[in-house]
């Protein structure tokens, strides 16, 4: 966002922005500067949680308001019902639809597609989002792919400026002798299968007898990956790790496993090099449209057997594993925030 800003800036352009925190992002509380923080009032109706937001004395002036592609805010059907009427341009961000929600009759569904069909644009989150909104009924020309991304330059710097001679160090640290350690780095919830991770790794150790394997991140499901450091020796979990920190872990690793919900994650796999293999399950996140199978990264069929024996034949075949590494670097160049921003920019400009 700041990056946006200052280039609406340099464009003459103001961009406002109202933000509130959102009840699951416990995590998540930053402060931004020159962006106007509101409450969200969180109102069940029907065993459904929606939201009211108290922006309305902040949208007179707007020419165009920017909004995520939701049914469970008040305040988008109001600005929807005004778009109809001419009075603003109501733009949505977002998927096109719930990936979560591949084979299943959704009202919330229906609803976001009759909304969808009928916003002045619609910033998609990559070009698979955009064939979703094609699809829903929206011209290609009022769609922008932004190509969602996370800030890759940073990572790259940090990657730049890292001593390669202080992996050693680290592993001495850490008590790691290895040269085939694997990493997961994340949430830990349920739509992960840790459990799923757990298994595979047991039966990856049996061929690849030196693995050790990192976990960085937090979540509810902690206490499985706790239990399984205190049975295995070669399973090492850290917590949240950013910055600095987390370089040198990725640094140190020859894959990034994560089977199920990939997100974001994928652009940590592409900056730092490192692999992700994931299967084919229906619980991704768009970015896992960023992975091109034995280019950047692999994608297995949804099973445990597939799964292991790809992430054994990686470990045990170098020259495959670096052409993926080739993969990685190659694509990082492309998501870059930069380009998010100027794509992002693109459209705001179309629709002013």
């Amino acid at each position: 966002m700041e990056l946006l800003k200052q280039k609406c800036d340099e464009n003459n352009i103001d961009l406002v922005l109202l933000y509130g925190k959102d009840d699951k992002l416990t995590f998540n509380d930053a402060e931004i500067e020159w962006g106007i923080k509101i409450n969200n009032y969180k109102i069940i109706i029907l065993g459904k949680s929606f939201y009211y937001q108290p922006v309305f004395k902040y949208l007179k002036n707007a020419d165009l308001i920017i909004v995520e592609q939701a049914t469970k805010f008040f305040i988008n059907y109001y600005l929807w019902i005004l778009n109809l009427l001419g009075v603003y341009k109501l733009a949505f961000w977002g998927h096109g639809k719930n990936l979560n929600r591949e084979n299943s009759f959704s009202v919330s569904e229906l609803v976001k597609n009759i909304m969808t069909k009928r916003v002045s644009h619609f910033f998609a989150y990559n070009d698979f989002s955009k064939k979703i909104v094609e699809k829903i009924g929206l011209p290609a020309s009022k769609i922008t792919v932004v190509d969602n991304t996370i800030d890759i330059e940073s990572i790259l710097n940090d990657i730049e400026q890292y001593d390669v001679n202080e992996i050693a160090r680290v592993k001495k640290e850490l008590s790691i002798e290895s040269e085939n350690i694997c990493i997961y780095v994340g949430g830990i919830y349920k739509e992960k299968r840790i459990p799923f991770l757990l298994e595979s790794l047991k039966l990856v150790k049996k061929n690849v007898q030196d693995l050790e394997f990192i976990f960085i991140g937090d979540g509810p499901e902690t206490n499985l990956v706790l239990q399984a450091v205190k049975e295995n020796d070669w399973i090492h979990y850290y917590g949240v790790k950013k910055g600095y920190e987390k370089t040198e872990l990725l640094l140190l690793s020859k894959l990034l496993l994560i089977p199920c919900s990939v997100g974001l994650v994928i652009i940590d796999s592409f900056s730092y090099g490192v692999p992700i293999v994931a299967t084919d399950s229906k619980d991704h996140g768009p970015e896992i449209y960023y992975l091109k199978n034995g280019i950047n990264g692999i994608m297995t069929e949804n099973n445990l057997t597939d799964y292991t024996n790809a992430v054994i034949k990686l470990l045990e075949n170098e020259n495959e594993r670096k052409k993926l590494v080739e993969g990685c670097k190659e694509s990082a160049g492309k998501y870059t925030l930069q380009s998010m921003v100027e794509r992002f920019f693109d459209g705001i400009q179309k629709c002013v």
